[in-house]
């Protein structure tokens, strides 16, 4: 069988799609949104082309087992350009997108009935890093941020009734990207990145 693929007619663009896919195959799996539609599993992406009036948005779809081009069968405006996806494991209808760095918003879906339930603002002097998690009660909502004066890593902590900001502290570097619980514990395991950008 003759493989059409070649390094060469591979643009950029199409390498880091690949990548991406691979990459994000585990965190895929850890939001196995099954609960929300109880017919079929569900995707969740962030989604946009950076044109026209609402460029930015989380989409969803059903996935297709034949090939790789799977349909998005719904999408939610965002405002923003999202990054990382979390669900909360206890409310398993709620799934969270954060914007990516410099952005100061994250988006709470309610994926059952496909509504906003909530819009997370950062305070001025932060800005989010794309990436939080709940923890394993699904009470706390911790979300990776970076002090806009100093660009010193922030942990934000809220609270998930109303969302609130309950807590800040230092996530032990500059840049903090992913942050995970840990299974079975409660440690927060925090990947810093290390990079100044304004």
């Amino acid at each position: 069988m003759k493989n059409d693929f070649s390094a060469a007619s591979l643009t950029r663009r199409q390498v880091l799609k690949g990548l991406g896919v691979i990459a994000s195959a585990p965190i895929l799996s850890a939001c196995d949104l099954t609960n929300f539609e109880k017919t079929a599993d569900l995707w969740l992406s962030a989604a946009g082309n950076g044109k026209g009036r609402n460029p930015y948005a989380l989409a969803w779809g059903t996935p297709n087992n034949s090939n790789i081009n799977n349909k998005v069968s719904g999408q939610q405006s965002s405002g923003f350009r999202g990054h990382g996806l979390s669900k909360n494991p206890i409310r398993a209808n709620q799934a969270i997108m954060f914007s990516r760095r410099l952005g100061n918003q994250a988006l709470l879906m309610n994926m059952h009935n496909k509504k906003v339930e909530h819009i997370i603002t950062s305070p001025d002097h932060l800005y989010m890093e794309g990436h939080g998690c709940f923890s394993h009660d699904g009470s706390l909502l911790f979300c990776s941020e970076t002090n806009k004066h100093t660009h010193q890593g922030i942990i934000s902590v809220r609270e998930t009734q109303s969302f609130k900001l309950i807590k800040e502290f230092a996530s032990g570097g500059i840049g903090p990207h992913e942050i995970l619980m840990r299974p079975n514990e409660n440690t927060l395991v925090v990947a810093n990145g290390g990079l100044i950008k304004d």
